[in-house]
Formats: C-alpha cells, structure tokens, sequence
C-alpha cells in the first residue's frame, strides 16, 4: 500500500511540474497588449506605406502598386514601374501651374495597409475599396530588420508561445489582429533598425524604443511624398497672368465640350481689355461681348468669362488655367458630374 501512495505521490508530483511548465510565470514590467502606445506607434511603423502616393491615388488608404499606368490631365499617358519613377512624374505635375488631374488606366492593382491587393477595373471599384478600407496613419522614418522575435503569454502572466516574424507585413498584420486584443507580448532585444534611411542603430530595450519614437522628426509622422497643389499659388502670378491675357490677340484653335468637338469660334478674334485689377471686357472683332475676371481659387488661377450673348454658351464658363506660354492658353473646367471641358486660344500677336 506505501508503495502504491508513493507511486501516486510521485505522479502527482511529475504532472504537477509538467502543469507549471507548460504554465509558466512571466514577470516581464515590459510586457505590451494592444493597448499600449508602443503597439499603436508599432503597427504605423510596420503598416504598408499607403500615404506616400497620395498625390496620385488622393487617398491614404491605399497604395497603387507598380506597374501602372497614369493619364495626367486627360491627355499623357504616364507609366509607373518603380520608385524612381515617382519624382519623373512629379517633374511632369511641377511643369503645371495647376492642381493636377490624375486618372487611372485600368486594370491597376492596389493594397491596403494590411498588404493585401486587389485588382480594380474602373472608379467604381475604387470607389469600393476605399469605402471598406482601414485610413493610414503611418510613420516612415524608422525600418526594422528582420526577423524579430515575440514571446507571447496571456493575462495571468502564463508563457504561451515563442515567435519569429520574417518581415514587416506579418509583424504588423499581428499587431491589427483583434484575435490577439487579449494577447501580452513581449520584444526579444537586441533589435536593429534603419532611422531616417540613413543609418543603423541597436535596440536594446523598450526604454530605447521608447526614446527613438519620441525624438523623430515631425515630417516622420506626415509621410507624404508630395503635395499635388497648383503652384501659382501668390499674386505675382495673378498679376503676370492677367498681363498676359490683356497683351494681344487671341483666336480660339480647340474646344471640347463634355468630348463633343466644337468649332463654332473658330474664325473670331478675342481680346481682353484690362479694366481695374484682375478684370475687364471681353471684345469680339471690336465689339464688347462681355467680361472677364481672373482669381485664385485654392491656389489655382480661374479665368471667368461672362458673355452676353448665348451664342457664347460653350466659351461662358470658369476655366481653371492649365498653363499659358507666348503662343497658347490651356484651360479646364470639370463639372460637378466629373465630365470635363477643355478650351485652347492661341496668342496670334
């Protein structure tokens, strides 16, 4: 019978150990959840960089993926294969006084901010996408080297599991995941980073984690690799432009109303007399037919003409300026319905 009660004793002792084994006590004070600011700057830091390309897809909620082809302001065509290819196209928005439009050919792929891609054929599947999408809000001047190493254990403090995360999309998609809301983890240091794509640090502690989100810059936060606004943006450019735009004659040689070509104007001759600032009447082989008026409208010049006659109808519009040179007058104006209209003078003295 001893021996029986021993045998016993001695299995409860060996289950009793594997139980406190498989239950290990962590007592980490570094121990992160999903509530923790560290995990919120983490997962902005691991996220896909969908912001960068704002000023083409006008969203930070996605990211279009190379290859893609751009139509900027409804007539070239612009092909994005790699990084790189980004400053060529901002060249091409920067030769333009005005807020750029871009639209997509499709097919074009795009992924969120989960690393996940769709395939979209037209703006209404864009449109789709971005309603169901999570917004960005990351931050780009940190990158951490892989792999990584997490210790995970739940809320009494029990061990649970160990690991590995290979690059920034599994890191991140674990810290999005409201299946681990109820997780504790901890960062297994050294970890290495690149900070501002310049050079390489150690990171040896949550308090040096800590310290590099605290000190950077605040453009680390704002990712935006360019801003597609016009670029006249000051009264100089007003005042050039209506010097420009009252010096001469000018004779319609293009207007495409809503895609339907017209040529009605074809054979007059157009002159913008200039009357107190920004203004002044519209004259038709030397007979006023109207008026004129040019301002700044979120940084775009908008060329106001009001004619009298309704034979006028198709010229009687605002037109954002596109660009103007010595010979030529780009204008656009796209309505509320998105159809877009396009009128060209040329400057024949």
């Amino acid at each position: 019978m001893k021996k029986i009660y021993f045998i016993l004793l001695c299995f409860g002792l060996c289950l009793a150990c594997q139980v406190e084994e498989d239950n290990q006590i962590i007592n980490n004070p570094d121990s992160l959840n999903a509530d923790s600011p560290l995990t919120g700057l983490l997962k902005r830091t691991t996220q896909n960089p969908t912001a960068l390309d704002n000023f083409i897809d006008g969203s930070s909620k996605i990211k279009v993926e190379f290859p893609a082809n751009l139509i900027i302001n409804e007539e070239v065509n612009f092909s994005l294969t790699s990084f790189e290819d980004y400053f060529s196209l901002i060249q091409v928005l920067e030769n333009t006084p005005i807020k750029d439009t871009i639209a997509f050919s499709y097919p074009i792929t795009v992924s969120g901010i989960d690393y996940s891609e769709t395939i979209l054929n037209s703006d209404n599947d864009l449109a789709e996408v971005l309603a169901e999408s999570q917004e960005s809000s990351e931050v780009n001047c940190i990158d951490l080297s892989f792999p990584v190493f997490i210790r995970f254990f739940d809320a009494t403090n029990s061990f649970l599991d160990t690991q590995v995360f290979s690059n920034e999309a599994q890191f991140f998609n674990f810290l999005n995941a409201e299946s681990n809301e109820d997780l504790f983890y901890d960062i297994q240091f050294p970890i290495n980073a690149t900070l501002n794509n310049e050079f390489e640090t150690s990171i040896n502690s949550i308090e040096d984690l800590n310290t590099i989100f605290q000190e950077l810059d605040n453009s680390c936060f704002e990712p935006l690799l360019y801003e597609n606004v016009a670029s006249g943006t000051n009264p100089t450019d007003l005042e050039m432009f209506t010097m420009f735009i009252s010096d001469g004659t000018f004779q319609v040689s293009e207007l495409i109303d809503e895609g339907e070509q017209i040529a009605d104007y074809d054979d007059l001759f157009f002159n913008f007399s200039l009357g107190d600032a920004f203004n002044g009447n519209i004259i038709v082989q030397q007979e006023i037919v109207g008026d004129w008026n040019a301002f700044l409208d979120d940084g775009v010049i908008v060329f106001e003409l009001n004619f009298d006659d309704s034979f006028y109808g198709e010229l009687d519009d605002d037109w954002d300026v596109v660009n103007y040179n010595e010979t030529s007058l780009n204008l656009i104006d796209i309505s509320s319905d998105g159809e877009s209209s396009s009128l060209v003078f040329s400057k024949i003295n």
